[in-house]
């Protein structure tokens, strides 16, 4: 005999607690139980992290960061707010750091630089 099995016309119509599986993060690899929980991780995902440039005069801050519009425009918009005066975007960038969401910066002056991997 046939099992039938009806299936909803729209995915959202399935209880997500119903959905099974492993989920696997793309970027460092580890794997999760629930989907939620992998998009939770893709927040703070060190592996993630995007080189952002911001320029202040003779200075430039390489920001190694997780590509999350809610936190990277508050930071455009302190650069763009404070561009002649970058300790303002450092003491930002610092608070960034200990909340997680950023993962490194370099600031250099013009003439220094860095050898990247």
């Amino acid at each position: 005999m046939v099992e039938v099995v009806k299936m909803p016309k729209c995915l959202s119509m399935i209880n997500p607690s119903n959905i099974e599986g492993e989920f696997t993060c793309i970027y460092c690899g580890k794997t999760f139980k629930k989907l939620n929980a992998m998009r939770i991780h893709l927040a703070t995902c060190k592996k993630r992290a995007l080189r952002r440039d911001f320029k202040f005069g003779t200075t430039r801050f390489y920001v190694y960061m997780n590509p999350r519009k809610d936190v990277y425009d508050p930071l455009e918009r302190v650069a763009e707010k404070h561009r002649d005066n970058p300790k303002w975007f450092l003491g930002a960038l610092d608070y960034l750091k200990e909340a997680g969401w950023v993962t490194q910066y370099y600031a250099l002056k013009e003439g220094d630089y860095i050898i990247e991997d």
